[in-house]
């Protein structure tokens, strides 16, 4: 073969292996762009997916602090809520529809309550709302039961002193507006032992006994009682969940109010002036000392005095607990009414009653 032929042959080999080359890379250009859209495609469904999921999950989140609200303030109602006797399992939560013939949920999430003490929140997002999640939190109930008296001071020692006649304790269940709430009625004022009982007695005047009045028909309706009251347990609880937290001297204000109840702590001895409302729980982590116009609906705890001034109208409804390792200076200067009533117990209860145990998704 000539050098010339020879030369053809291998210009020729060089071409097709460019060529060969060239298809090669040509096809694997393809294939990456094809990747590449492919990619970009399922990462906005991913994305999509994502978000879909993320909003159920919001959903199911706020649909447990409104099942949570509802358990707590508004049980004079009938809540949006499914109440099931058993725990559900996930699929059946799941398959759960916003649009049921016992009404119609807003926000896209629905609520499940069951008698096992979990809340559920099921919240839905997409199209036919398919994409779903699920959170249950633990719910603790706590029964509170009913103080022995308008008035429990639980105390070694107590040194009272009543100013004037204008002052009013009552174990006779009384409404803000003062009619009869009709329950049955307590003791106008408890303590936890007999020395402290009759100490309270001795700072009154002949004149004054028949100011405290209940359910034992004499006066002043004083006594000494068996039923045990754990303050101080109850006053750790709620001043680890208190919704306001307050010091020193205030003048005025509402903490709280019948329709949406709170928890207010006073981290030292409480100075209370101007007109000062609230409603729920108020606990004072010392004495209490009260100057102006003063109306609270509820419980009230003290670790520490009871001072009344002259002037304004201070008013509890509810009860007043005291819980003093030393002596109590219960010292009425002007006119107070406290009266036992059992309606500003059943909102502080279920101010307090359910309390947020832990969260966990369900899958």
């Amino acid at each position: 073969m000539s050098r010339t032929n020879r030369s053809k042959i291998a210009l020729a080999d060089e071409r097709g292996m460019v060529l060969a080359v060239s298809m090669i890379f040509l096809a694997a250009v393809v294939i990456l762009v094809m990747a590449a859209v492919a990619f970009g495609y399922y990462s906005m469904q991913y994305s999509f997916y994502r978000q879909q999921y993320i909003t159920a999950m919001m959903r199911s989140e706020q649909a447990v602090n409104r099942g949570f609200w509802y358990l707590t303030i508004s049980s004079t109602s009938a809540p949006p809520m499914v109440t099931i006797p058993v725990q559900p399992t996930p699929t059946a939560l799941k398959n759960y529809v916003i649009n049921t013939a016992s009404g119609t949920v807003e926000n896209n999430y629905k609520i499940v309550y069951d008698d096992q003490q979990h809340l559920y929140g099921v919240g839905y997002a997409g199209a036919n709302n398919t994409y779903k999640r699920v959170v249950q939190v633990n719910v603790s109930v706590t029964q509170l039961g009913t103080p022995p008296s308008a008035v429990y001071i639980d105390t070694p020692h107590v040194n009272s002193s009543f100013a004037g006649n204008a002052f009013k304790i009552s174990g006779y269940d009384t409404l803000p507006d003062g009619s009869s709430g009709g329950h049955p009625a307590l003791d106008g004022v408890s303590t936890s032992n007999s020395t402290a009982t009759e100490e309270f007695k001795d700072g009154l005047t002949k004149t004054q006994k028949d100011n405290i009045t209940g359910a034992t028909p004499i006066k002043p309706d004083v006594v000494t009682t068996t039923t045990t009251v754990d303050v101080n347990s109850l006053f750790t609880a709620l001043s680890g969940a208190a919704d306001y937290r307050l010091s020193g001297t205030v003048n005025g204000g509402t903490w709280g109010t019948s329709s949406a109840p709170a928890i207010t702590y006073w981290s030292t001895d409480a100075d209370i002036g101007g007109t000062f409302v609230g409603a729920g729980a108020l606990v004072v982590n010392g004495s209490m000392h009260i100057r102006g116009t003063f109306l609270w609906e509820g419980l009230v705890i003290t670790k520490g005095d009871i001072i009344t001034e002259a002037g304004g109208n201070p008013a509890i409804y509810g009860a007043l607990l005291v819980k003093d390792p030393g002596t109590t200076y219960f010292t009425i200067k002007g006119n107070i009414d406290i009266y036992y009533d059992q309606a500003a117990l059943e909102m502080f209860r279920r101010l307090y009653a359910f309390q947020k145990g832990s969260w966990v998704e369900l899958k």
